[in-house]
């Protein structure tokens, strides 16, 4: 008997006994029992809080260098017979930098208005590690009127001014997925917006793989976890000491297919398209995924003893087809093996190395004590010996 005919059958039974009916616990049993039914219920969704934190470094290039280069701020004290280098760090609005190299001197005008003489400045010292570094930056971001921080380490060439900047700040909380915690970081480029530059880091803390991270770039807008798709929004507001991202993950409901996974080494495979990434553990042979056409975008290897730097994923030309309700197949991971093409070019030979996985997959591998060494001969004459850099 449905749940309608089961409250109307109590209802007529309660009306000829000339009692009044219970409608309002009937209609909560009616609803519970078509929760129950799976039928007219909204998919659930969290809001967590994300709180500043230290992050793994998102790099941004910068060059302001030959015509690049940028004129003389608006108000600069005089430094004569100083090497002068100008640049910008690409927060909103931008902080001007104004190096003195022959001081291995940074200064930051972090009120973001070209003043080195009476703006808000902060001095910062280099050292040298193959580049000019200079760490621990504090700069900020303002959206809406909040101001937004960040700590960036900024890299240069010893004169002018161009490199990179790490952002080394991020935002970090939980969420909850199928019972299971898992650690959210996003990391922005410093523009108080979150975008395609921005990176989403997705950690499992409980289980065997308690120390692989998932690094999502860019920030996916439907995100599949542990059988569950998420719709998922992050917006900058003001917290209690300062700003802090609110993050939104929404449960929608998608049609799904099965992937059989044979990942031997992995910890996680992931796998993109225009609507969706898929995060799936490699552990499980076999996956619900919601249905479509995927692209390769990441394969994060278990940590091998004894290994400083575990190869990494660079990129897989390789498609996956996932249908409705039917199943697909990948192998994907372990055993990496090392390629090489040769190219000839007159009298020189070009030889590309690549490390590649089962499913054609590229690693870079970083060994320099142990780098895949060549020989070239001609019938039984060795004629040609060398070492290839991992790539």
């Amino acid at each position: 008997m449905s749940s309608v005919m089961c409250v109307t059958a109590i209802c007529a039974s309660q009306m000829l006994a000339g009692k009044k009916p219970v409608w309002g616990l009937l209609l909560s049993l009616a609803l519970a029992q078509m929760a129950c039914a799976g039928t007219s219920v909204s998919p659930p969704s969290q809001t967590v809080t994300l709180y500043p934190a230290p992050a793994p470094p998102l790099r941004i290039d910068f060059n302001y260098n030959f015509q690049k280069a940028l004129p003389p701020f608006p108000k600069e004290p005089a430094l004569p017979g100083k090497e002068i280098a100008r640049g910008l760090i690409p927060t909103v609005p931008p902080t001007p930098l104004l190096r003195v190299v022959n001081d291995n001197e940074l200064r930051l005008n972090t009120d973001h208005t070209g003043d080195f003489v009476s703006g808000k400045l902060t001095t910062h010292r280099s050292f040298y590690n193959g580049h000019v570094v200079f760490t621990n930056l504090a700069v900020t971001s303002i959206r809406d009127g909040l101001e937004i921080p960040y700590t960036v380490d900024l890299f240069t060439y010893e004169h002018a001014c161009e490199g990179w900047v790490h952002v080394r700040s991020g935002w970090k909380g939980q969420v909850t997925v199928a019972g299971q915690p898992w650690r959210v970081v996003l990391v922005d480029n410093l523009n108080g917006q979150v975008g395609p530059d921005d990176t989403l880091l997705l950690r499992r803390l409980t289980g065997e793989k308690t120390n692989s991270t998932i690094a999502l770039t860019p920030v996916p807008k439907t995100v599949f976890l542990d059988g569950h798709a998420f719709n998922i929004s992050f917006v900058f507001k003001a917290g209690e000491t300062g700003a802090v991202v609110e993050a939104v993950f929404s449960e929608t409901n998608i049609p799904f297919g099965t992937l059989n996974v044979a990942a031997r080494g992995c910890s996680y495979v992931q796998l993109s398209n225009s609507l969706v990434t898929a995060v799936l553990d490699a552990g499980a042979s076999t996956s619900s995924i919601p249905a479509g056409t995927y692209r390769i975008t990441g394969c994060v290897l278990d940590q091998a003893p004894g290994v400083l730097y575990q190869p990494s994923f660079i990129r897989c030309d390789r498609t996956v087809v996932v249908k409705a309700g039917e199943t697909a197949s990948l192998t994907i991971g372990l055993p990496l093996r090392n390629t090489v093409r040769v190219n000839r070019e007159r009298n020189q030979l070009r030889l590309i190395y690549r490390l590649l996985g089962q499913a054609g997959e590229q690693y870079e591998y970083y060994n320099w004590h142990n780098r895949p060494r060549f020989a070239i001969w001609n019938g039984p004459v060795k004629i040609g010996t060398g070492a290839l850099p991992f790539g």
